[in-house]
C-alpha cells in the first residue's frame, strides 16, 4: 500500500478551514441584526415625533373649540343682560326698590322669579348699593363679601 503524502501537491488550492463558511454567515446575520435595530431605532423615533405633533395639533383645537364656546356663551349673556337691563318695568321696579317702597321689591321678585332662565344660566339683580335684590336660575347668587 502506498503512503498519501501529507502535504499537497504544489499549484493545488489550499483546504478552506470549517470556520469560516459559518463566520460569513455570523457576519450576515450580525450585519441584518445592525441594520434591523438602526431602521427599527429610525422609526420609533419618527412615530414619537409625529404622536407629539398630532397632540399639539389636538390640544391646538380643543383649545380654539373651548374658546369659540366661550365667546358664544358670554356674547349670549352680555344680549340677555341687555335685554333685561332695558326693560322699562324693572328698571322702574329697580328704582322704586331704591326709594325703599317694599311693593316695588316684592314685584321685582316674582317679575325676576318668572323669568325664564336656560338650564345653566342665573340672572341677578343687584341694587346700587352692591345688595342682591332679585335672583333666578341655575347657580347659587353671589354675595357682597364675594362667597
Amino acid at each position: 500500500m502506498e503512503k498519501v503524502p501529507d502535504t499537497e501537491p504544489l499549484g493545488s488550492a489550499p483546504a478552506v478551514p470549517s470556520w469560516r463558511p459559518w463566520g460569513v454567515v455570523f457576519g450576515v446575520l450580525l450585519l441584518a441584526l445592525t441594520v434591523t435595530v438602526l431602521a427599527r431605532l429610525w422609526h420609533v423615533d419618527r412615530v414619537g415625533a409625529a404622536a407629539e405633533q398630532q397632540q399639539r395639533q389636538v390640544v391646538q383645537a380643543a383649545f380654539r373649540y373651548v374658546e369659540q364656546q366661550f365667546e358664544g356663551v358670554q356674547q349670549l349673556l352680555l344680549r340677555r343682560a341687555e335685554t333685561l337691563a332695558a326693560s322699562t318695568t324693572l328698571g322702574q321696579r329697580l328704582r322704586s326698590h331704591g326709594r325703599g317702597e317694599p311693593e316695588a321689591t316684592e314685584a321685582l321678585v316674582r317679575q325676576v322669579a318668572a323669568l325664564e332662565v336656560s338650564q345653566r344660566m342665573a340672572v341677578e339683580v343687584i341694587d346700587a348699593e352692591g345688595r342682591l335684590v332679585a335672583w333666578n336660575g341655575f347657580s347659587m347668587p353671589r354675595t357682597t363679601d364675594g362667597v
